[in-house]
């Protein structure tokens, strides 16, 4: 059986810190070593910055200067020795790169970090390539805050924010595995949205919780029928109310979850215009690491 390979996304700028730590210490987490990832680090070199560096020396020159950097990254990280291989790969752009070295060896996973720290009130908080990369999904892919310490790393479980649908099954998939392999809980946390329009029609509060109430059971039924089909009846049930991430982010931090789990609709450039993306907004805001999947994974 093939050993599966997550792919480690390496950036210079410090960005990638969270990245390596969070994937090295998920992989000791594996209660099977040969079901442990093989952790394949990579830093691409885009063409840009191959014509601005060219003064410093020859491509292999080049090269070899940034595959030092990238090892001091490792080492700055902790995790020296913990990856399998580390190299440089060439590319038009960063994404592009991470992608093709997705294919090229059937990534399971890309671990990532984003632009903006746990605490830092950026406008900007995901970056441009992580950006990209959740709107193509070559693989499931974890973004991690650049910031993220070994020690704020979960104690709990791992937990899906799930939408039973079509949407959210890959995520179950890997969400279920995962917790699976790594003998960690599945929690499976959905938000419970009432319409607006009930407000106007009940006033008293008796009645407006009884409408809650109904709801919720609703979801719940539904919930469970949903983990029932796709083989996951024995995950854990926490329903929230209120504004999504919020209520997300609160189901987390009550449950030190360790990985929070998301699936996504695929949404186009038009679409993301009008609709607010969940999965993108969870990945750019959490204080935890965030696993964006695609719909489609492990069917």
């Amino acid at each position: 059986m093939k050993q599966t390979q997550w792919i480690v996304g390496v950036d210079l700028r410090k960005r990638s810190d969270g990245a390596v730590r969070f994937a090295t210490w998920l992989k000791g987490l594996f209660q099977d070593p040969a079901q442990a990832p093989a952790l394949r680090g990579v830093h691409v070199l885009e063409d840009a910055q191959v014509n601005a560096l060219r003064k410093h020396g020859s491509r292999a020159e080049i090269r070899g200067r940034l595959e030092a950097e990238a090892q001091l990254v490792v080492t700055r990280a902790g995790a020296e020795g913990a990856l399998a291989s580390l190299e440089v790969a060439e590319s038009r752009r960063a994404e592009d790169g991470l992608t093709s070295e997705c294919q090229e060896h059937g990534a399971d996973a890309l671990i990532i970090g984003r632009k903006s720290g746990v605490d830092e009130a950026a406008v900007v908080r995901l970056g441009t390539v992580a950006r990209r990369l959740l709107r193509t999904l070559p693989a499931p892919v974890i973004v991690v805050p650049p910031d993220l310490e070994s020690a704020a790393f979960g104690s709990g479980p791992i937990v899906l924010a799930a939408v039973p649908g079509d949407s959210s099954v890959g995520a179950l998939r890997f969400a279920a595995a995962l917790a699976r392999q790594t003998g960690r809980e599945l929690v499976v946390t959905h938000v419970v949205r009432v319409p607006l329009d009930y407000a106007q029609l009940y006033w008293s509060d008796a009645e407006v919780e009884k409408v809650h109430e109904e709801h919720r059971a609703a979801a719940f039924r539904r919930l469970k029928e949903w983990l029932v089909t796709h083989g996951a009846e024995g995950a854990r049930v926490d329903l929230r109310s209120g504004l999504e991430f919020d209520a997300l982010a609160d189901a987390c931090a009550e449950h030190r979850a360790a990985l929070l789990v998301t699936g996504t609709r695929r949404l186009t450039n038009l679409e993301r215009l009008a609709l607010l993306s969940v999965s993108s907004d969870l990945a750019g805001h959490a204080r935890l690491p965030v696993a964006v999947i695609p719909p489609d994974y492990g069917g």
